[in-house]
């Protein structure tokens, strides 16, 4: 079977952010839409040891998000100053790095899922 390519760069994947509050933990899960990159790409990204390698990554490889929301339940916009801010908070930094590892590579052996 011949390989086809998909007729977009960018694709959909679920973001599973595991979160303490009140006193358990919380799946909150929303979906990113990553863009497909070379592995060669990935490698320069993050062994760029002047760049912060996880926000670098994602800046790169993060197209869009749907349904990431705030407290009030409103959809958190997808702009560079709201991008700063997600990609600088460690728990969705984190779990949107293992998605898209995830997505690219297959899920870790004995992986339950989290970051």
């Amino acid at each position: 079977m011949a390989l086809k390519l998909l007729p977009t760069d960018a694709y959909p994947w679920p973001v599973i952010v595991p979160l303490f509050h009140d006193a358990k933990w919380n799946d909150h899960e929303f979906t990113a839409h990553f863009k497909v990159i070379s592995k060669e790409r990935r490698q320069e990204i993050t062994a760029n040891p002047a760049a912060d390698g996880d926000a670098a990554l994602l800046e790169e490889v993060v197209e869009k998000w749907e349904g990431l929301n705030d407290l009030d339940g409103n959809e958190i916009p997808n702009n560079p100053e709201t991008r700063a801010l997600v990609f600088g908070t460690e728990q969705y930094a984190r779990a949107m790095v293992y998605a898209y590892l995830e997505s690219r590579d297959g899920p870790a052996k004995n992986s339950r899922r989290r970051p």
